[in-house]
């Protein structure tokens, strides 16, 4: 196993692509001006039939979320998932449910996919 800290921003480039059958990230979906980041990210260190898991704790539209990535070339499913929060208490702990969505990379995306950024509205 390797951990590669950083910014889903540089899209990848930093790391060989096609390197990884498995990627983890917890708490990166929140922003869904994020994605095409991500999924760009993902498609090209992700082998073909690697799968990324990626926890959120239930702020995102899970619907939005699987359109947004399977349009992406990936195929995508969610599980729920109980955790004892916050993981650093020894005692006070409360259980919280998080979901994990597991992106499976397929070979490419389809013609004319892709995640596409939305621009954020004027101030």
């Amino acid at each position: 196993a390797r951990t590669i800290g950083g910014d889903w921003n540089h899209g990848g480039h930093r790391v060989e692509p096609d390197a990884y059958d498995l990627v983890v990230g917890g708490d990166v979906v929140y922003d869904d001006m994020e994605w095409p980041a991500i999924g760009t990210a993902l498609m090209r260190t992700l082998r073909v039939g690697g799968i990324a898991l990626l926890a959120d704790p239930g702020w995102v539209a899970r619907r939005k979320l699987q359109g947004a990535f399977r349009r992406s070339g990936f195929t995508v499913t969610r599980s729920r998932r109980q955790v004892s929060w916050p993981p650093w208490r020894p005692t006070h702990r409360r259980t919280k449910q998080i979901d994990v969505y597991e992106l499976g990379r397929r070979e490419t995306p389809h013609q004319g996919e892709g995640l596409t950024s939305r621009a954020r509205p004027a101030s």
